[in-house]
């Protein structure tokens, strides 16, 4: 995804099919050790559901409960898509 956002060109946008198609936020949380305190997993948009009725997009601010990291001292982001393009996570489109 490139330029998206408000009034910007999503390039990478596409359109997710039901019943197989996701894109998921990973959080994980190291102690300063370096050692795994937890990881927690949110769907920024789930369509692995065949029912067209079940597909959704994150599209407003949402709390992500962390309390499962408590203890880390560091906060790693990943994105994972079943969708890429390049290497790189493909963004939905609400369609």
């Amino acid at each position: 995804m490139t330029g998206g956002g408000a009034g910007g060109s999503d390039t990478y946008a596409v359109g997710y099919t039901h019943g197989e198609d996701d894109l998921l936020l990973d959080i994980q949380g190291d102690d300063s050790s370096g050692n795994l305190v937890g990881v927690v997993h949110f769907y920024l948009a789930d369509y692995l559901s065949a029912n067209p009725a079940n597909g959704t997009i994150v599209d407003t601010w949402e709390t992500v409960d962390l309390s499962s990291l408590a203890g880390s001292t560091t906060l790693r982001f990943g994105i994972r898509s079943s969708q890429n393009d390049r290497k790189r996570p493909v963004a939905p489109v609400a369609g």
